[in-house]
């Protein structure tokens, strides 16, 4: 746990790290069902009681035991650290089981979001409960969803939204251009731009995954083997807004290739929107 004040009261059960590395990814842990239960540090956090937990490429490295970036504690920057916590998991939906007296929420609400800094600066959201900043839960509104699509849902949605508008802000008749189409952020990429007024082009390396990307409402999709001639047609001058999913190399590699040549075309590997997003690389062009 951090340093500030935090006394465990009850147990819990818990997927706790204990193998870094081992195959299968499910031989990394021990189900302990006496962990212990956190309490909040402070009248900001809250106490979730996870009912589904999403997956994160950042747990992926935290399970073999790599070492994150500062910038992956979030607002627990000053706690950090290389070793994982014994509690991965980042982002979980859930309901509230102890909410701080400085929080909106009250226990039994229904909400999203992630742990930010949890799985990293403190146990994660692999448990029965998890600690969360209120900055970083947000309020679930009715809905038939079950918990386990909900959990897949909200941290992509986020992520893509504040990609999109944020950071790329298509103009009406903006042609957008998706690298790597079949990410979940990308999906959501996707699905946002074609409810406003721009023309949607996704890039897939199996053409057996075209079908998908059309049914989500990209207007053109493209293998990436023949990049370069496929894309000439539909944007001739190329496209005045990229989203880069797929990693900081590909910006240069891919995205600003194909970036129009114009003073307003931007390249965006991923933003979390707001002032405290955690990764944020825009790229304009001709500024």
């Amino acid at each position: 746990m951090p340093s500030w004040s935090n006394k465990p009261s009850g147990t819990m059960t818990a997927a706790v790290l204990t193998s870094l590395g081992a195959h299968p990814p499910s031989a990394c842990f021990t189900i302990d069902q006496a962990y212990p239960k956190p309490t909040l540090p402070s009248g900001d956090w809250v106490l979730v009681r996870v009912r589904a937990a999403g997956l994160n490429r950042a747990e992926l490295r935290g399970r073999n035991g790599d070492a994150p970036a500062p910038a992956e504690f979030g607002i627990s920057t000053s706690e950090y650290h290389e070793d994982p916590p014994k509690i991965l998991g980042e982002k979980s939906v859930g309901t509230v089981e102890t909410a701080g007296a400085s929080t909106p929420f009250h226990p039994g609400d229904p909400v999203a979001g992630w742990v930010y800094g949890g799985g990293k600066a403190h146990d994660g959201a692999y448990a029965q409960y998890t600690l969360c900043h209120s900055r970083r839960r947000f309020p679930i509104p009715p809905t038939s969803l079950p918990w386990d699509v909900l959990g897949g849902i909200f941290t992509s949605m986020w992520t893509a939204w504040g990609s999109l508008f944020d950071a790329a802000e298509p103009n009406r008749g903006s042609t957008l251009l998706v690298h790597g189409g079949t990410s979940s952020l990308s999906l959501w990429a996707i699905l946002l731009a074609t409810d406003h007024p721009c023309t949607v082009i996704a890039t897939t390396r199996q053409e057996d995954k075209a079908a998908k990307l059309q049914d989500a409402g990209a207007h053109h999709v493209l293998l990436e083997s023949d990049l370069d001639a496929r894309l000439r047609p539909p944007v001739p001058k190329g496209a005045d807004r990229i989203l880069e999913p797929v990693g900081p190399a590909q910006i240069l590699n891919v995205a600003l290739p194909h970036l129009a040549r114009r003073r307003d075309g931007r390249a965006v590997q991923g933003v979390e929107p707001g002032p405290t997003s955690r990764r944020r690389t825009s790229r304009r062009r001709g500024t």
